[in-house]
């Protein structure tokens, strides 16, 4: 029985191959912010200089320039700075998330999109963002600089208010900081954002962090609203 359970084991493990990329194999450089898979199967690497496109053999890439970009006040943390998040939309383009600024690209024509004002005013957005969700459904969630929290049906191709900026829900819990989904709920961690040092917003988080759960069916409800002054330790 141990001979068989030590084969099966070793049989499972040569299943994993591992190799290692570098500059060498073509990378633009070693400095990766983060990388996710296209739904294509392509690798999408983002790295300090461009977006790396790789297909498994090959790379292309995107070189953004960085004196044309959607400059914005992404709501992080001090400490939480270097904090990257990309996301897939249903038309082909890639949502990179970065500190200081926001960008967009046409994977499908490996090509930057600078114009993002006005693929926001496509939507019915007309602040400046500081947030930007995107669900497994393809929706989009938007969190302007009002604080106004909105979520844009793709399907109905309508924005909906989730809530107003001047809400005292906002006043005392905070705004938007993560999303998690679970089939049709979607679950917000929100954070109260004070502008002093990193260690008193750390403070913060862990004090006043509220979760939300908004259901797709009927967002004008909220089936679920607690305060956990221990969530975050």
């Amino acid at each position: 029985m141990l001979f068989m359970l030590l084969v099966m084991s070793r049989a499972a493990y040569s299943q994993y191959l591992f190799r290692h990329i570098d500059i060498a194999d073509g990378l633009s450089d070693n400095q990766i912010r983060c990388f996710v898979m296209h739904p294509d199967g392509r690798l999408i690497i983002s790295s300090i200089t461009s977006l790396n496109i790789y297909n498994g053999a090959t790379f292309e890439y995107i070189y953004p320039d960085k004196t044309n970009r959607y400059a914005w006040n992404y709501n992080r943390f001090l400490k939480e700075r270097y904090s990257y998040r990309e996301y897939y939309d249903s038309q082909g383009r890639l949502w990179s998330k970065s500190p200081d600024y926001l960008r967009l690209f046409d994977l499908q024509n490996n090509r930057c999109i600078y114009n993002i004002d006005s693929v926001l005013h496509s939507f019915g957005i007309e602040r400046k963002i500081k947030n930007i969700f995107i669900d497994k459904s393809k929706n989009y969630w938007f969190l302007t600089d009002d604080n106004t929290f909105s979520f844009y049906d793709i399907s109905e191709k309508r924005l909906k208010t989730i809530e107003n900026g001047n809400n005292p829900f906002v006043g005392q819990y905070g705004v938007p900081y993560e999303m998690a989904q679970y089939k049709n709920l979607h679950w917000t961690l929100d954070c109260l954002f004070k502008r002093l040092d990193a260690l008193l917003g750390q403070w913060f988080r862990r004090i006043y962090p509220a979760r939300r759960i908004f259901n797709r069916q009927n967002l004008g409800s909220k089936q679920f609203l607690q305060h956990y002054p221990d969530f975050g330790r």
